[in-house]
């Protein structure tokens, strides 16, 4: 799962989301990764993208 979010596969980091044991977990997990993604983009667009898949 983290690999499919740090290569923008976000259908497939919520397919395997929903399979998980513990998806509580996770999500913070998934949440904090897109979080510190964000300063390594310099688009705004890209920014408000990860924003929103952090929430």
């Amino acid at each position: 799962m983290v690999w499919a979010v740090l290569m923008h596969r976000h259908k497939l980091a919520k397919t395997l989301w929903s399979h998980c044991n513990e998806p509580i977990a996770m999500a913070l997990l998934c949440s904090r990764i897109y979080k510190k993604m964000i300063r390594y983009h310099r688009e705004q667009y890209q920014k408000t993208e990860l924003e929103n898949l952090s929430k």
